[in-house]
């Protein structure tokens, strides 16, 4: 890309992301903005409910007042009980009605002025309604009709009248004050997310014809990225027949080898068979190195081809039981050469994700090398489990893995979740050993550290059991020492 070119790259990315930057600030802005008028608007519209709650406790008072006269006044004229029962009411609730004024008018001094006469007026009125009552029960309905109609009481009833008229004004200028406050909040809160959402609409805009332009200017970088794709699929294609003319070429490889090496068996057989007597014993012991050759041979061709087969086959997970399967692949191994004395030790409740053949492939390769290199042990031990994933490495082990590198295939293991610890499984033993200082050897296919008259093998076990781990997205290393032992860790990242 030419230096002009890269220029206008980046001054259109710039405006894009100032214009994105802008836009998130100005709905910020709008957003802060508009919950505040919210929250005043909010305010205000407490306040003209309060004040109208103020109104309607007013009218209840009054209401309650009214209905001690007209409970009065019913008695009076009948002489009934049944006719006290508003009065007797309006007593026990006269009182939470002053309370609850008050509690709603503190905020308000000449409210709370005017509710202290109103109390008192109230009292004054009870009591006028009271001593009535009382005249009704003692002289009867001439005595408590003329002290009615002295009017005393109907003079506190006005001025008690005049008193809530009074505070019923002043709520009322204030309830138009709050209710225009209210609508102007309202106004200026829709006004503001109006403002926020326009100017965010017009950069927006502004944004889009950025990215547009753009877009027009990469359509044809877009294009050559697509040649280029394809040239790389028509590769990858032929990379594919490649390697599957590779496979075929294994295969006819080891199929051919197969039939000379059939007959050099054969031959050598028949040799030891029917021309044995005809030759003296280093003749003999020829014959038998050729025979050993042979089958050692035609081991090797297997191992080969199980390995390559191993890279081919598709991964099945499921849940293993891994304890199972090492204590199935122990009981085989003791049933080969009872005669040893070996003990096993395997933990219990071993569960991984993975493919069960290639898992049980994996541990009878493991434990197998475990029987073989402890054959030369009285009282050899081998052992299966799990330890915690966070234990720490023992001094040798970060060298040790940067050695094993080449096998381990942690570069293809998912990183570990650090709320689910990866298992880390281990199989030891107490044989042989080895130096540890060769370790890179001992997962690359034919490689061996003991000779064949020493331990039987191709050398290829180990290098499937690297294989299968890194089918698994796990990693694997060991730990050993000469006539110390080994032991084998790995973990299954599926």
């Amino acid at each position: 890309m030419a230096k002009s070119e890269l220029g206008m790259h980046w001054s259109i990315k710039n405006k894009i992301v100032g214009g994105f930057a802008l836009g998130s600030a100005i709905l910020l802005t709008s957003g802060l903005v508009g919950y505040a008028r919210t929250l005043s608007l909010i305010q205000d519209s407490r306040w003209t409910a309060h004040t109208q709650e103020v109104l309607k406790e007013l009218q209840k008072t009054l209401t309650t007042v009214t209905d001690a006269e007209t409970g009065q006044r019913g008695y009076i004229i009948t002489g009934e009980e049944t006719y006290l029962e508003p009065y007797n009411k309006a007593i026990f609730a006269i009182d939470e009605r002053i309370q609850r004024l008050r509690k709603l008018t503190a905020d308000n001094v000449n409210q709370q002025r005017r509710i202290n006469v109103l109390q008192l007026k109230i009292s004054d009125r009870f009591e006028l309604l009271k001593y009535t009552i009382e005249l009704r029960k003692t002289k009867g309905y001439n005595a408590a009709w003329e002290f009615v109609l002295t009017g005393s009481g109907k003079q506190i009833m006005d001025e008690i009248r005049n008193l809530i008229d009074q505070m019923e004004t002043e709520e009322n200028a204030l309830l138009a004050g709050r209710s225009e406050k209210e609508k102007t909040s309202a106004h200026n809160t829709i006004l503001s997310y109006l403002i926020g959402i326009f100017l965010n609409f017009c950069l927006l805009c502004f944004v889009y014809y950025q990215m547009h332009r753009e877009i027009s200017k990469r359509q044809q970088a877009e294009k050559q990225i697509i040649d280029l794709n394809q040239e790389l699929m028509r590769q990858s294609v032929e990379l594919a027949a490649a390697n599957k003319e590779l496979e075929a070429f294994n295969y006819s490889v080891s199929h051919d080898l197969r039939a000379p090496l059939r007959h050099i068996n054969g031959f050598t057989l028949l040799l030891q068979q029917f021309y044995a007597d005809s030759l003296d014993e280093e003749g003999k012991e020829y014959l038998q190195r050729m025979a050993l050759a042979g089958q050692r041979m035609g081991k090797m061709i297997d191992d080969f081809l199980n390995l390559s087969r191993i890279s081919r086959t598709p991964v099945q997970p499921q849940s293993v039981d891994l304890s199972s399967l090492a204590e199935s692949i122990a009981l085989q191994l003791q049933s080969t050469q009872a005669d040893r004395n070996v003990t096993f030790n395997i933990a219990k409740g071993a569960i991984a994700q993975g493919d069960e053949g290639l898992l049980r492939l994996m541990l009878e390769n493991l434990l197998g090398n475990a029987w073989k290199y402890t054959s030369s042990k009285v009282n050899a031990i081998i052992e299966f489990g799990i330890v915690d994933s966070n234990r720490r490495p023992g001094a040798g082990d970060a060298e040790l893995e940067e050695r094993n590198n080449a096998f381990t295939a942690s570069s293809q293991s998912p990183t570990p979740n650090p709320q689910l610890p990866t298992p880390i499984y281990f199989v030891r033993d107490n044989g042989v050993g080895f130096d540890i200082k060769h370790a890179e050897k001992i997962f690359k296919p034919f490689q061996r550290l003991h000779s064949i008259t020493e331990f039987e093998g191709t050398g290829v076990g180990l290098a499937t059991v690297g294989r299968i781990i890194e089918r698994h997205s796990g990693r694997i290393w060991v730990e050993a020492s000469v006539e110390q032992g080994a032991t084998f860790y790995f973990t299954l990242g599926l």
